[in-house]
């Protein structure tokens, strides 16, 4: 009997200790860090805590650890003091990788999903795979392909950072739970993302959205040399044929050579939440893949 109790009490000391919770903080991201194997960071998009994560380190942490980040400014987690903010967070993220998790492969949704691209532009054979979940390398450039980086930037942040300042907190709260609808068809979230949201320092919002729409990726991702799976949303009550959103997220990834492009047939921006069973299926069959 002794022996029994002894042998349980030793699998579930091996069991916590695989799935411990390890918390770190860096001034550029916060990270926690779950399960065993080889090593998944998972990045949120704009406003957007690392528990959005939640369900898919719960699917994953079982074969992979699991990096999962919270950046600077996002969902309470303490803003950066000077812009650029972007360049910062890849850099620190470069580094994280170099010192605490080689060769892993790295998931980014939406804001996260354009730094995992810039990730495997900037830092050859850092990283093993990307996936990329509804993101795409000039977002400006989806509604006026003739977009270029040189007309974005002629549109300056300080109109959205004086817009968002301003704003008393009712009115960014209404103004913000109209976006997450827009971008999530899973109501039983709302209200946990619109929180994150809230809760997010809006000169980060300001400034992180308007890096990202003033820089386009669209010829530098020719340098990416992993393989690369983009999954993209359709919803549809959109005013798009799926076919047409689908050509729309080629042409941005045209010069992607090792490309995987997977298009939701019932979600909005948030894959992860509006259809998870399509979602894992994608990821787990593209981690599993040992080439593209």
């Amino acid at each position: 009997m002794k022996r029994l109790v002894f042998a349980i009490a030793l699998l579930f000391t091996i069991s916590f200790t695989l799935n411990a919770q390890i918390n770190k903080s860096y001034s550029e991201f916060e990270v926690e860090v779950t399960g065993s194997g080889p090593n998944l960071l998972l990045i949120p998009g704009a406003t957007c805590s690392g528990a959005v994560w939640y369900e898919t380190v719960k699917e994953l942490s079982n074969q992979y650890t699991c990096h999962v980040f919270t950046l600077a400014g996002y969902a309470g987690a303490k803003p950066l003091e000077e812009a650029p903010i972007l360049p910062q967070i890849e850099k620190a993220l470069a580094n994280y990788i170099l010192k605490e998790a080689p060769k892993p492969v790295v998931m980014g949704h939406s804001i996260g999903g354009f730094i995992t691209l810039e990730l495997a532009i900037q830092n050859k054979d850092l990283i093993q795979k990307a996936i990329v979940v509804d993101a795409l390398p000039f977002l400006v450039a989806a509604n006026n392909p003739a977009m270029t980086e040189e007309m974005a930037k002629q549109y300056p942040v300080e109109p959205m950072l004086k817009q968002y300042k301003e704003m008393g907190e009712e009115q960014f709260r209404n103004m913000q739970s109209q976006v997450v609808t827009s971008m999530l068809a899973n109501e039983a979230y709302h209200d946990k993302v619109l929180d994150w949201s809230m809760k997010s320092d809006r000169a980060t919002m300001a400034y992180t959205m308007n890096e990202m729409m003033t820089t386009d990726l669209r010829d530098d991702i020719a340098a990416i040399e992993i393989p690369v799976m983009v999954l993209g949303a359709w919803y549809p009550q959109s005013p798009y044929p799926k076919e047409q959103t689908e050509a729309l997220y080629a042409s941005q990834y045209e010069k992607l050579d090792k490309l995987q492009l997977k298009m939701a047939d019932n979600a909005r921006h948030f894959i992860m939440y509006d259809s998870p069973e399509w979602f894992m299926s994608q990821v787990k069959g593209f981690l599993s893949a040992k080439s593209l």
